[in-house]
């Protein structure tokens, strides 16, 4: 997953390439907010999420605790909002042969 802060994130798995698109949100501090993403895709790969799924709980993880003066406060009502509003469109790759 390479995250690009507000707006959203880009993860490819096999031959599928994800575009996740995030809304604006108030940034109060934005520490460790990589960190709870990170923790909140294993978490949703732990507990089966689908891929999409897992992209969107794991982005709202990290908005949601971007939202709180305090570092590492996940609100879980505030993921759960979050995960309606993220979209994740996925992509397949492939490749162009070469002419000649």
């Amino acid at each position: 997953m390479v995250s690009c802060g507000a707006e959203g994130a880009l993860f490819k798995a096999g031959d599928l390439y994800y575009n996740v698109e995030i809304p604006t949100i108030d940034i109060i501090n934005p520490t460790g907010s990589g960190d709870a993403t990170v923790g909140g895709f294993a978490y949703a790969l732990e507990e089966k999420y689908s891929i999409e799924d897992a992209l969107k709980y794991a982005m709202a993880c990290g908005m949601s605790n971007a939202q709180h003066a305090e570092v590492g406060v996940i609100n879980k009502h505030d993921v759960e909002l979050f995960m309606k509003q993220i979209q994740v469109k996925q992509y397949k790759f492939e490749p162009t042969k070469a002419i000649g």
